[in-house]
């Protein structure tokens, strides 16, 4: 699949639009996962140990979030931080997910996320959006168990 057939760069262009620390690459937008017209999940990190990837793209009380979605129409945001340990990206893109653990087969590139039986679990259809992410930018694969 062409990646922006799927309209990633129309998110990236309104980061940038709406974001000065993405314009100025302060915070990086490190991949882009989208159903368009439904939600579009965005993993950010920060080039700035002193600046919050996550809170600058949902500062003014929510208001960039706001303005960003009103241009896609009422498109649902999720923007998550980016982190280099798969185990940490994954915990992170899954919240409210609750993990009694994560296991990362190294061979296979497959990662085996247990929950906790009382994890609030995230629709399909989004957990397959936060999944198609964690493939596209780790290459690896995450697979869902509940603990018991």
């Amino acid at each position: 699949m062409n990646p922006d057939a799927s309209g990633t760069q129309e998110i990236r262009n309104l980061f940038d639009r709406h974001v000065p620390e993405i314009a100025s690459a302060l915070v990086e937008i490190r991949g882009i996962a989208r159903d368009r017209g439904v939600r579009s999940v965005v993993a950010v990190s920060s080039n700035d140990p002193g600046i919050d990837a996550v809170g600058v793209c949902s500062k003014d009380r929510g208001n960039v979030m706001k303005s960003i979605t009103a241009e896609l129409g009422g498109e649902m945001l999720c923007v998550v931080r980016w982190d280099d340990s798969v185990k940490s990206f994954a915990k992170n893109l899954f919240a409210p997910m609750f993990f009694v653990r994560i296991d990362c087969d190294d061979a296979s590139h497959q990662v085996t996320a247990v929950l906790r039986s009382d994890s609030q679990i995230l629709p399909s259809r989004t957990v397959a959006l936060h999944s198609r992410l964690l493939r596209d930018l780790t290459g690896w694969v995450i697979n869902f168990e509940i603990e018991g």
